[in-house]
This record gives C-alpha cells, sequence and structure tokens, in this order.
C-alpha cells in the first residue's frame, strides 16, 4: 500500500476516532410504534420498538449522569421483554404500551435535560448547539410523555417546557450570544421533570 494511501487512510481513521457520538436529533419513533399497534400491525409494531430499543441504547451511551444511566440500562430489558410480548401477541391494548411509553419518554426528558445541564457547564468545550438540542428534545418528551397519559401538563410544568423551547430557538439562532437566564431555563426543566416522576 502507498504511504499516502496509508496516510490519508490513518488520517480518516483519527477523526473519525475524535468525532463525538451525535445526539439525537428526533425524539424515539414511539409514535409510530403506537400507530402500527393501534391500525393492527403488530409484527410492524415490534419492530418499530426494536429500532426505539437500538436508539434507547445510543442514549444510554451518552449519558453522563450515574443514577440517570443506571435507571436507563435498569429499563432496557424492559423494552426487549415489550418487544417479545408484541410479536408473540401478548400486548392485548394500546394503553399497556402508553403505560411503558410514558416511562421512557420521561426518562429521556431527565436524560435530555441533563446532558443539556451538562453541556452548558462545560460550554467553553462543548456546544451551545448541543446545549439548544437536548434541551428542546427533554421539553418535548415531557410533552409527549404527558401525552401518553391523555392528561394536560399542570401550569408550572407547561411554563417551564415553553421557555425551554423557546431558549432553545434563541440559542440555535445565535449560538454566541446565549441569554444571561440560559441555566435558570434549564434547571426550571429539571426541577419541573423530577416533580412528575
Amino acid at each position: 500500500m502507498r504511504t499516502a494511501t496509508r496516510v490519508s487512510l490513518a488520517l480518516l481513521a483519527l477523526a473519525a476516532a475524535t468525532t463525538p457520538a451525535r445526539g439525537q436529533v428526533e425524539l424515539v419513533g414511539l409514535e409510530k410504534v403506537h400507530q402500527f399497534y393501534t391500525s393492527d400491525q403488530r409484527r410492524a409494531a415490534a419492530y418499530e420498538l426494536n429500532l426505539v430499543s437500538v436508539q434507547f441504547r445510543n442514549e444510554i451511551g451518552r449519558c453522563r449522569d450515574e443514577q440517570i444511566g443506571a435507571r436507563m440500562i435498569e429499563l432496557e430489558p424492559k423494552i426487549d421483554a415489550l418487544i417479545k410480548r408484541l410479536n408473540a401477541g401478548t400486548v392485548t391494548s394500546a394503553a399497556i404500551l402508553e403505560r411503558e411509553f410514558v416511562v421512557i419518554d420521561r426518562l429521556l426528558a431527565e436524560n435530555h435535560q441533563q446532558l443539556a445541564a451538562s453541556g452548558w457547564s462545560t460550554r467553553r468545550t462543548g456546544s451551545v448547539l448541543g446545549v439548544a438540542a437536548d434541551l428542546s428534545l427533554s421539553a418535548r418528551y415531557v410533552v409527549r410523555a404527558a401525552g401518553w397519559t391523555h392528561e394536560q401538563l399542570p401550569a408550572d410544568v407547561q411554563k417551564a417546557v415553553d421557555d425551554a423551547l423557546a431558549l432553545s430557538k434563541r440559542l440555535s439562532a445565535d449560538p454566541t450570544n446565549p441569554p444571561s437566564e440560559t441555566p435558570a431555563v434549564i434547571e426550571a426543566l429539571g426541577k419541573a421533570i423530577k416533580a412528575g416522576r
């Protein structure tokens, strides 16, 4: 192999190794699972939940909080068991899925809030855009978890969610000039999530 080719391959490998794991951009596909299940496509629902399981494992890898990470590791086999139940036809109602989905979404909301807090505290080395993305995901998971319960969010939680989504947009629009209230908004969302656990 030529030296130039070796050097090129080595540089590509180094770039791949030093590139941080890309964070989640969209919510995991629980809505698709629910949609397939309610339209009596159980195998498709199980397949989609398998994809969710893979995404969930990726989120475990991104977790920076020991307690949240432990709870995520505990939850992972329960997702796999739910996939088996879908394949076996023993999930008898959408309400069973919804109860499980609330737990998943609340834990992902908590994880992304912690990632936003961690990213903010190390923003000199981290990315403000990453903070914005994690903050938005956390807020959206809170909203979706409430949707699975068919209940409205309490007013204080809704305010924390609205503030987090608005801040996320501001951070994304101008990451070089983050608003002074950023840490307070991140913390308020964390408190709202913990109160709803």
